[in-house]
């Protein structure tokens, strides 16, 4: 019976604790039991690796496929948008030329009408931000990483801020 991926490192982990369990003091036969199993599964663990690297290229490769398409059709989707939004704004110019508000075709109702919600704020672009009033200005804070860091990495240390370790991954050539 062919055994799992997680199967196998349980019974080298296993292996490995009754080495540790006996000090490395092991008679010949156990010794030679021990090489044996570990070797078995040392070869199946590499078929499995070997088995999963496969599966996960392929899925890298399969997304790399799937992320070029819909970049494409994104594309297009951009196309149709930009085709759509200047063919409703030279129709609406037609029928505003005909002095036509309202219309009505065999499909479709025309209405050209004022858009919902708030009227537009114009600011004039010599307006002065810097001279108007507290209330009327928003301000955003953020941390700057990059000067954190900076300072943390030249000795210095900051309430609530350390360097953590960086991560590690499965690189597969």
């Amino acid at each position: 019976m062919s055994q799992t991926l997680f199967e196998i490192t349980d019974n080298i982990r296993a292996l490995d604790k009754l080495l540790e369990a006996n000090d490395g003091v092991v008679d010949d036969e156990i010794g030679k039991q021990i090489i044996e199993v570990l070797v078995n599964a040392e070869g199946k663990f590499a078929d499995k690796a070997d088995n999963y690297a496969t599966l996960i290229k392929e899925y890298e490769g399969r997304a790399t496929i799937r992320m070029e398409e819909a970049d494409r059709i994104a594309h297009r989707a951009q196309v149709d948008s930009r085709a759509a939004t200047a063919m409703k704004e030279r129709l609406q110019l037609a029928m505003e030329m005909l002095n036509v508000r309202k219309m009505e075709t065999s499909r479709f109702k025309l209405d050209i009408q004022k858009n919902g919600g708030k009227a537009p704020l114009i600011m004039d672009d010599d307006v002065m931000v810097n001279l108007l009033p507290d209330e009327l200005c928003s301000v955003v804070r953020s941390v700057d990483k990059t000067a954190v860091r900076e300072l943390i990495d030249a000795g210095e240390t900051l309430p609530g801020f350390t360097i953590g370790e960086r991560g590690e991954s499965l690189r597969i050539r």
